[in-house]
Protein backbone atom coordinates (compact mmCIF):
# COMPACT_ATOMS: atom_id res chain seq x y z
CA UNK A 1 0.00 0.00 0.00
CA UNK A 2 1.39 3.41 -0.90
CA UNK A 3 1.02 6.37 -3.18
CA UNK A 4 2.88 8.61 -5.59
CA UNK A 5 2.24 12.34 -5.40
CA UNK A 6 3.52 14.72 -8.04
CA UNK A 7 3.11 18.47 -8.07
CA UNK A 8 4.09 20.51 -11.10
CA UNK A 9 4.21 24.29 -11.34
CA UNK A 10 5.12 26.19 -14.49
CA UNK A 11 5.97 29.88 -14.22
CA UNK A 12 7.14 32.68 -16.47
CA UNK A 13 9.37 35.65 -15.86
CA UNK A 14 13.03 36.55 -15.67
CA UNK A 15 13.40 35.23 -12.12
CA UNK A 16 11.69 32.99 -9.63
CA UNK A 17 10.65 35.95 -7.51
CA UNK A 18 8.69 37.45 -10.40
CA UNK A 19 7.45 34.26 -11.99
CA UNK A 20 3.73 33.68 -12.25
CA UNK A 21 2.28 30.22 -11.75
CA UNK A 22 0.21 29.32 -14.79
CA UNK A 23 -0.42 25.64 -14.21
CA UNK A 24 -0.41 23.38 -11.21
CA UNK A 25 -1.40 19.74 -11.08
CA UNK A 26 -1.29 17.05 -8.45
CA UNK A 27 -1.36 13.42 -9.50
CA UNK A 28 -2.03 10.67 -7.00
CA UNK A 29 -1.67 6.98 -7.78
CA UNK A 30 -3.10 4.86 -4.93
CA UNK A 31 -2.21 1.26 -4.18
CA UNK A 32 -4.30 -0.60 -1.65
CA UNK A 33 -7.68 -0.15 0.02
CA UNK A 34 -9.09 3.33 0.48
CA UNK A 35 -12.44 4.59 1.69
CA UNK A 36 -14.89 4.91 -1.18
CA UNK A 37 -12.73 2.92 -3.61
CA UNK A 38 -13.26 -0.66 -4.59
CA UNK A 39 -10.29 -3.01 -4.38
CA UNK A 40 -10.27 -6.36 -6.15
CA UNK A 41 -10.97 -9.72 -4.62
CA UNK A 42 -8.16 -11.77 -6.12
CA UNK A 43 -10.26 -14.66 -7.35
CA UNK A 44 -10.14 -16.59 -10.62
CA UNK A 45 -12.54 -14.19 -12.36
CA UNK A 46 -10.33 -11.20 -11.63
CA UNK A 47 -7.04 -12.96 -12.38
CA UNK A 48 -8.25 -14.63 -15.60
CA UNK A 49 -6.34 -12.30 -17.92
CA UNK A 50 -4.17 -10.48 -15.37
CA UNK A 51 -0.43 -10.01 -15.65
CA UNK A 52 1.70 -9.74 -12.54
CA UNK A 53 3.82 -6.63 -12.87
CA UNK A 54 5.23 -6.25 -9.37
CA UNK A 55 4.54 -8.27 -6.28
CA UNK A 56 5.87 -5.98 -3.57
CA UNK A 57 5.83 -2.18 -3.47
CA UNK A 58 8.01 -0.12 -1.16
CA UNK A 59 8.25 3.68 -0.83
CA UNK A 60 11.65 4.58 -2.26
CA UNK A 61 11.94 8.36 -2.12
CA UNK A 62 10.11 11.62 -1.97
CA UNK A 63 11.40 14.60 -3.91
CA UNK A 64 10.36 17.95 -5.31
CA UNK A 65 11.88 19.76 -8.26
CA UNK A 66 11.06 23.29 -9.35
CA UNK A 67 11.51 24.40 -12.95
CA UNK A 68 11.29 27.97 -14.19
CA UNK A 69 10.88 28.77 -17.89
CA UNK A 70 11.17 32.34 -19.15
CA UNK A 71 8.88 33.67 -21.87
CA UNK A 72 6.77 30.54 -21.91
CA UNK A 73 3.83 30.75 -24.32
CA UNK A 74 0.95 28.30 -24.76
CA UNK A 75 0.03 28.08 -28.43
CA UNK A 76 -3.39 26.53 -27.81
CA UNK A 77 -5.95 26.04 -25.08
CA UNK A 78 -4.68 24.12 -22.06
CA UNK A 79 -6.40 20.73 -22.32
CA UNK A 80 -6.21 17.57 -20.28
CA UNK A 81 -3.90 15.13 -22.02
CA UNK A 82 -5.37 12.34 -19.93
CA UNK A 83 -8.93 12.98 -21.08
CA UNK A 84 -8.00 13.47 -24.71
CA UNK A 85 -6.01 10.24 -24.79
CA UNK A 86 -8.92 8.08 -23.68
CA UNK A 87 -10.46 5.70 -26.20
CA UNK A 88 -13.77 3.97 -25.77
CA UNK A 89 -13.50 0.65 -23.98
CA UNK A 90 -16.83 -1.17 -24.17
CA UNK A 91 -17.88 -4.09 -22.01
CA UNK A 92 -16.01 -7.35 -22.67
CA UNK A 93 -18.52 -10.19 -22.33
CA UNK A 94 -15.86 -12.84 -21.89
CA UNK A 95 -14.66 -11.55 -18.52
CA UNK A 96 -17.98 -12.51 -16.91
CA UNK A 97 -17.81 -16.16 -18.03
CA UNK A 98 -16.64 -17.36 -14.63
CA UNK A 99 -18.78 -15.04 -12.53
CA UNK A 100 -21.52 -17.03 -10.83
CA UNK A 101 -23.81 -16.70 -7.83
CA UNK A 102 -23.96 -19.83 -5.64
CA UNK A 103 -27.35 -21.44 -5.06
CA UNK A 104 -28.91 -20.24 -1.81
CA UNK A 105 -26.12 -17.68 -1.48
CA UNK A 106 -25.82 -15.96 1.88
CA UNK A 107 -25.39 -12.20 2.25
CA UNK A 108 -21.58 -12.41 2.27
CA UNK A 109 -21.58 -14.38 -0.99
CA UNK A 110 -24.01 -11.92 -2.57
CA UNK A 111 -21.75 -9.01 -1.57
CA UNK A 112 -18.75 -10.78 -3.08
CA UNK A 113 -20.68 -11.47 -6.29
CA UNK A 114 -21.76 -7.83 -6.64
CA UNK A 115 -18.27 -6.56 -5.85
CA UNK A 116 -16.73 -8.83 -8.50
CA UNK A 117 -19.11 -7.48 -11.15
CA UNK A 118 -18.33 -3.88 -10.20
CA UNK A 119 -14.58 -4.51 -10.23
CA UNK A 120 -14.71 -6.09 -13.67
CA UNK A 121 -16.81 -3.16 -14.89
CA UNK A 122 -13.98 -0.77 -14.05
CA UNK A 123 -12.15 -1.95 -17.15
CA UNK A 124 -14.55 -0.06 -19.45
CA UNK A 125 -15.54 3.57 -19.90
CA UNK A 126 -18.79 3.20 -21.86
CA UNK A 127 -21.93 2.01 -20.11
CA UNK A 128 -25.44 1.03 -21.20
CA UNK A 129 -28.59 -0.36 -19.63
CA UNK A 130 -28.32 -3.16 -22.19
CA UNK A 131 -24.97 -4.33 -20.80
CA UNK A 132 -24.96 -7.80 -19.18
CA UNK A 133 -24.08 -6.46 -15.73
CA UNK A 134 -27.68 -5.34 -15.17
CA UNK A 135 -29.04 -8.85 -15.70
CA UNK A 136 -26.25 -10.40 -13.65
CA UNK A 137 -27.03 -8.12 -10.73
CA UNK A 138 -30.76 -8.82 -10.90
CA UNK A 139 -29.98 -12.48 -10.24
CA UNK A 140 -29.46 -11.69 -6.56
CA UNK A 141 -33.24 -11.35 -6.24
CA UNK A 142 -35.56 -9.15 -4.22
CA UNK A 143 -34.52 -10.79 -0.97
CA UNK A 144 -31.10 -9.16 -1.39
CA UNK A 145 -32.31 -5.65 -2.21
CA UNK A 146 -30.62 -4.42 0.96
CA UNK A 147 -27.24 -5.63 -0.31
CA UNK A 148 -27.81 -4.06 -3.72
CA UNK A 149 -28.73 -0.74 -2.14
CA UNK A 150 -25.58 -0.81 -0.02
CA UNK A 151 -23.57 -1.26 -3.23
CA UNK A 152 -25.38 1.46 -5.17
CA UNK A 153 -24.43 5.06 -5.85
CA UNK A 154 -24.96 6.16 -2.28
CA UNK A 155 -24.91 9.70 -1.02
CA UNK A 156 -22.23 10.85 -3.48
CA UNK A 157 -23.54 10.45 -7.05
CA UNK A 158 -20.25 11.74 -8.44
CA UNK A 159 -18.01 9.55 -6.29
CA UNK A 160 -15.49 6.94 -7.37
CA UNK A 161 -16.78 4.32 -9.82
CA UNK A 162 -20.10 6.11 -10.16
CA UNK A 163 -20.66 4.74 -13.66
CA UNK A 164 -19.89 1.16 -12.67
CA UNK A 165 -22.26 1.42 -9.72
CA UNK A 166 -24.98 2.73 -12.00
CA UNK A 167 -25.50 -0.87 -13.08
CA UNK A 168 -26.72 -1.53 -9.54
CA UNK A 169 -29.05 1.47 -9.80
CA UNK A 170 -30.49 0.00 -13.00
CA UNK A 171 -30.98 -3.43 -11.48
CA UNK A 172 -32.89 -2.36 -8.39
CA UNK A 173 -36.25 -1.00 -9.69
CA UNK A 174 -37.39 -4.25 -11.32
CA UNK A 175 -36.79 -6.13 -8.07
CA UNK A 176 -38.76 -3.83 -5.77
CA UNK A 177 -42.02 -5.30 -4.41
CA UNK A 178 -44.79 -3.46 -2.52
CA UNK A 179 -43.52 -5.01 0.69
CA UNK A 180 -40.13 -3.38 0.10
CA UNK A 181 -41.50 0.16 0.52
CA UNK A 182 -40.17 0.57 4.06
CA UNK A 183 -36.70 -0.53 2.91
CA UNK A 184 -36.64 1.94 0.00
CA UNK A 185 -37.99 4.86 2.03
CA UNK A 186 -35.56 4.17 4.86
CA UNK A 187 -32.62 4.09 2.43
CA UNK A 188 -33.62 7.32 0.65
CA UNK A 189 -31.63 9.83 2.78
CA UNK A 190 -28.35 7.97 2.16
CA UNK A 191 -29.21 7.05 -1.44
CA UNK A 192 -30.97 10.11 -2.93
CA UNK A 193 -31.05 8.62 -6.43
CA UNK A 194 -33.84 6.31 -5.20
CA UNK A 195 -36.18 9.32 -5.42
CA UNK A 196 -37.11 8.43 -9.00
CA UNK A 197 -38.31 5.03 -7.81
CA UNK A 198 -40.17 6.65 -4.90
CA UNK A 199 -41.98 9.05 -7.25
CA UNK A 200 -42.73 6.27 -9.74
CA UNK A 201 -44.45 4.31 -6.97
CA UNK A 202 -46.24 7.43 -5.65
CA UNK A 203 -44.58 7.25 -2.22
CA UNK A 204 -43.21 10.82 -2.05
CA UNK A 205 -45.96 12.04 0.26
CA UNK A 206 -44.82 9.56 2.91
CA UNK A 207 -41.32 11.09 3.00
CA UNK A 208 -42.32 14.73 2.68
CA UNK A 209 -40.33 15.64 5.79
CA UNK A 210 -37.19 13.94 4.45
CA UNK A 211 -37.53 15.69 1.10
CA UNK A 212 -38.02 19.13 2.62
CA UNK A 213 -35.21 18.67 5.16
CA UNK A 214 -32.72 18.02 2.36
CA UNK A 215 -33.89 21.02 0.33
CA UNK A 216 -33.58 23.27 3.37
CA UNK A 217 -30.10 21.99 4.27
CA UNK A 218 -27.64 24.63 3.01
CA UNK A 219 -24.95 21.95 2.68
CA UNK A 220 -26.93 20.10 0.02
CA UNK A 221 -25.79 20.99 -3.50
CA UNK A 222 -25.99 17.75 -5.49
CA UNK A 223 -29.50 16.40 -5.03
CA UNK A 224 -30.96 14.57 -8.05
CA UNK A 225 -33.31 16.63 -10.18
CA UNK A 226 -35.99 14.07 -9.30
CA UNK A 227 -35.73 15.24 -5.69
CA UNK A 228 -36.58 18.80 -6.76
CA UNK A 229 -39.45 17.53 -8.90
CA UNK A 230 -40.80 15.54 -5.94
CA UNK A 231 -40.90 18.64 -3.73
CA UNK A 232 -42.36 20.69 -6.60
CA UNK A 233 -45.12 18.09 -6.98
CA UNK A 234 -46.58 19.25 -3.66
CA UNK A 235 -47.25 22.69 -5.22
CA UNK A 236 -46.92 24.20 -1.77
CA UNK A 237 -45.96 27.92 -1.75
CA UNK A 238 -44.35 27.46 1.67
CA UNK A 239 -41.65 25.37 -0.06
CA UNK A 240 -40.85 28.00 -2.70
CA UNK A 241 -38.18 29.91 -0.71
CA UNK A 242 -36.26 26.69 -0.01
CA UNK A 243 -36.57 25.57 -3.64
CA UNK A 244 -35.32 28.93 -4.92
CA UNK A 245 -32.39 28.95 -2.50
CA UNK A 246 -31.43 25.43 -3.57
CA UNK A 247 -31.52 26.36 -7.25
CA UNK A 248 -28.98 29.12 -6.64
CA UNK A 249 -26.49 26.87 -4.82
CA UNK A 250 -27.27 23.59 -6.61
CA UNK A 251 -25.14 21.85 -9.22
CA UNK A 252 -27.76 21.27 -11.94
CA UNK A 253 -29.24 24.71 -12.19
CA UNK A 254 -30.69 24.52 -15.67
CA UNK A 255 -32.61 21.32 -14.93
CA UNK A 256 -33.74 22.39 -11.45
CA UNK A 257 -34.99 25.75 -12.70
CA UNK A 258 -36.99 23.91 -15.37
CA UNK A 259 -38.47 21.69 -12.65
CA UNK A 260 -39.92 24.58 -10.68
CA UNK A 261 -40.51 27.44 -13.11
CA UNK A 262 -44.12 26.43 -13.87
CA UNK A 263 -45.20 26.21 -10.23
CA UNK A 264 -48.29 28.38 -9.64
CA UNK A 265 -47.41 31.77 -8.21
CA UNK A 266 -43.63 31.29 -8.07
CA UNK A 267 -41.47 34.31 -8.98
CA UNK A 268 -37.95 33.42 -10.13
CA UNK A 269 -36.78 36.86 -11.27
CA UNK A 270 -34.57 37.42 -8.21
CA UNK A 271 -33.33 33.82 -8.43
CA UNK A 272 -32.27 34.26 -12.05
CA UNK A 273 -30.44 37.48 -11.15
CA UNK A 274 -28.54 35.69 -8.36
CA UNK A 275 -27.58 32.82 -10.63
CA UNK A 276 -26.30 35.20 -13.30
CA UNK A 277 -24.29 37.14 -10.72
CA UNK A 278 -22.65 33.92 -9.52
CA UNK A 279 -21.99 32.61 -13.03
CA UNK A 280 -19.23 35.14 -13.65
CA UNK A 281 -17.03 33.99 -10.76
CA UNK A 282 -17.77 30.27 -10.55
CA UNK A 283 -15.95 27.27 -12.05
CA UNK A 284 -16.48 26.57 -15.75
CA UNK A 285 -18.99 23.76 -15.29
CA UNK A 286 -20.99 25.96 -12.90
CA UNK A 287 -20.86 28.79 -15.43
CA UNK A 288 -22.35 26.60 -18.14
CA UNK A 289 -25.17 25.29 -15.95
CA UNK A 290 -25.93 28.76 -14.63
CA UNK A 291 -25.80 30.38 -18.05
CA UNK A 292 -28.16 27.74 -19.45
CA UNK A 293 -30.60 28.38 -16.60
CA UNK A 294 -30.52 32.15 -17.15
CA UNK A 295 -30.69 31.89 -20.95
CA UNK A 296 -33.91 29.86 -20.59
CA UNK A 297 -35.49 33.10 -19.31
CA UNK A 298 -34.56 35.00 -22.48
CA UNK A 299 -31.27 36.60 -21.40
CA UNK A 300 -29.18 36.91 -24.57
CA UNK A 301 -25.99 37.62 -22.61
CA UNK A 302 -26.32 34.20 -21.00
CA UNK A 303 -26.59 32.52 -24.40
CA UNK A 304 -23.48 34.45 -25.44
CA UNK A 305 -21.69 33.03 -22.38
CA UNK A 306 -22.49 29.51 -23.57
CA UNK A 307 -21.06 30.32 -27.00
CA UNK A 308 -17.94 31.73 -25.32
CA UNK A 309 -17.55 28.44 -23.45
CA UNK A 310 -17.87 26.60 -26.73
CA UNK A 311 -15.12 28.74 -28.26
CA UNK A 312 -12.74 27.71 -25.48
CA UNK A 313 -12.91 24.21 -26.93
CA UNK A 314 -12.22 22.63 -23.56
CA UNK A 315 -13.68 19.56 -21.87
CA UNK A 316 -16.93 21.36 -21.01
CA UNK A 317 -17.63 22.35 -24.61
CA UNK A 318 -19.88 19.35 -25.13
CA UNK A 319 -22.20 20.50 -22.37
CA UNK A 320 -22.26 24.04 -23.73
CA UNK A 321 -23.12 22.70 -27.20
CA UNK A 322 -25.98 20.67 -25.75
CA UNK A 323 -27.59 23.72 -24.16
CA UNK A 324 -27.11 25.90 -27.23
CA UNK A 325 -29.01 23.31 -29.27
CA UNK A 326 -31.76 23.24 -26.65
CA UNK A 327 -32.09 27.02 -26.61
CA UNK A 328 -31.82 27.73 -30.35
CA UNK A 329 -32.66 26.03 -33.66
CA UNK A 330 -28.93 25.79 -34.45
CA UNK A 331 -27.52 22.39 -35.41
CA UNK A 332 -24.19 20.89 -36.39
CA UNK A 333 -20.77 20.75 -34.81
CA UNK A 334 -19.19 23.37 -32.56
CA UNK A 335 -17.98 25.50 -35.44
CA UNK A 336 -21.47 25.49 -36.99
CA UNK A 337 -23.08 26.52 -33.69
CA UNK A 338 -20.63 29.39 -33.25
CA UNK A 339 -21.11 30.54 -36.85
CA UNK A 340 -24.92 30.44 -36.48
CA UNK A 341 -24.83 32.54 -33.34
CA UNK A 342 -22.45 35.13 -34.77
CA UNK A 343 -24.51 35.40 -37.96
CA UNK A 344 -27.81 35.83 -36.11
CA UNK A 345 -26.89 37.50 -32.82
CA UNK A 346 -28.24 40.93 -33.68
CA UNK A 347 -31.58 39.44 -34.80
CA UNK A 348 -32.21 36.96 -31.99
CA UNK A 349 -35.49 37.23 -30.10
CA UNK A 350 -36.58 34.90 -27.32
CA UNK A 351 -39.83 33.00 -27.94
CA UNK A 352 -41.39 32.24 -24.51
CA UNK A 353 -43.69 29.59 -25.98
CA UNK A 354 -40.86 27.55 -27.51
CA UNK A 355 -38.31 28.71 -24.91
CA UNK A 356 -35.83 29.29 -27.72
CA UNK A 357 -33.94 32.19 -29.26
CA UNK A 358 -35.12 32.63 -32.86
CA UNK A 359 -33.83 34.98 -35.57
CA UNK A 360 -36.21 37.86 -36.23
CA UNK A 361 -37.20 37.85 -39.92
CA UNK A 362 -35.35 40.28 -42.15
CA UNK A 363 -37.44 43.40 -42.96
Amino acid sequence: EGSVIESVSIGTGPGAAKSQVLFQQTLRLPFGPEEGRLTPTLNEAWLADATLVRLHLEPMAKFTRQLTAANLKLNEQNRSAFLESQTNRAVDLTIFANVSLPNNADKAQVRSYIKTILILSQRQNTFSSADPQVGLLRRVGADNLDVLIDASSGANPNGPFRLGRSYVDMAIPDLVRPEDKALILGALPAHPWLIDLVVERGWQGEVRGVLLAAIEDSRQKDLPVGWIKAVASFKDPSTYPALKAYVVRGSQQASTVAAIRELPGIDLSDTVDLIWRNVRSGPVEKQIEGAAAVAAFGRLEALAALVAALKRNDYDGQQAAYWIKQLTPATGDNAALIAWFEANRSRLVFDPAQKKFLPRPQP
